[in-house]
């Protein structure tokens, strides 16, 4: 017989039935934003996929691009073969210049000493030999110094650049000759007049020596001097001068040859002696623009 105030029935392991309406509409809300997210991630990546691919190659292919080729060169200046220099008057800046035909420079010694300077340039109007007096004070290096203390028969580097950068025109060859052995070849080649036996630093025997040089190279064209240049004893560049003056001549063939002098102004100062260059005015006469040049 069953008590009426037993306890209710048990619902342990009950089934849950369907879902009410209102988890029903919750769930479908949820997977339709889901649905929107995951269509709002496709249209992005669509959008940017193209982007990120060019990014990409852009990235592959740009050194290939700029980097340079078989025998091209990057950066750098062109190197130059006679850079424009300072001295006390001037200062141009460095350039390429490439080296005339007859640029070559002859120290014309007496007892060791350089008395002389003959440069030979080809220019515009016509061949130029520039006699330097020994004396001239010039730049070299941090220093001014004497042309005649710079040169030394194997190592003419740098009375060749003081003179470049100084007249800022390209020295080539550099080599000496005794003033005895050149006055005998000039003498040789029937110029007259011709310098006094003993060369004076002071007297202007530089524009002496150099127009008796021009004289030369005027009197016989292409073929001036030809015996007596080779047979001349020189120390320094020797083979180097000689073809540089036989470039020179036949250069300047027809067009005839003047002799110049650096001018400038004597200074004596107790046991120092040199001279002041007029630089402009020497550059003007490499130039040919010198007046009456």
């Amino acid at each position: 017989m069953s008590d009426a105030g037993g306890a209710p029935p048990q619902t342990e392991g009950r089934v849950p039935g369907p879902p009410s309406g209102r988890d029903s509409r919750s769930e479908r809300r949820s997977v339709r934003r889901h649905a929107q997210r995951r269509r709002r991630a496709s249209r992005l990546f669509s959008a940017v996929a193209p982007a990120l691919l060019v990014l990409v190659a852009v990235a592959v292919l740009f050194p290939l691009l700029v980097s340079p080729g078989p025998g091209e060169r990057t950066g750098g200046a062109t190197p130059t073969t006679a850079p424009a220099g300072t001295n006390a008057a001037t200062a141009t800046s460095a350039t390429t210049t490439t080296a005339s035909p007859g640029s070559a420079l002859l120290v014309v010694e007496q007892d060791g000493t350089a008395m002389a300077l003959a440069l030979v340039f080809t220019g515009p109007n016509g061949g130029v030999v520039l006699g330097v007096p020994g004396l001239t004070l010039l730049r070299s290096g941090d220093r001014f110094t004497q042309l005649s203390r710079l040169y030394v028969a194997d190592k003419q580097q740098a009375l060749a650049q003081s003179l470049a950068d100084a007249l800022a025109v390209p020295v080539g060859a550099v080599a000496s000759a005794k003033w005895s052995d050149l006055r005998a070849a000039l003498a040789g080649e029937g110029i007259d007049p011709l310098p006094p036996e003993r060369l004076d630093a002071k007297d202007g025997s530089a524009a002496q020596v150099a127009e008796a040089l021009a004289a030369a190279f005027s009197k016989h064209g292409a073929n001036a001097g030809e015996p007596a240049w080779k047979e001349l004893p020189l120390a320094g560049d020797g083979d180097g001068l000689r073809a540089a003056l036989g470039a020179a001549l036949l250069a300047e063939q027809g067009a005839g040859w003047a002799g110049r002098a650096v001018a400038g102004t004597l200074v004596e100062n107790g046991r120092l002696t040199y001279i002041e260059p007029d630089v402009t005015a020497a550059r003007s006469a490499l130039a040919g623009t010198e007046e009456g040049g």
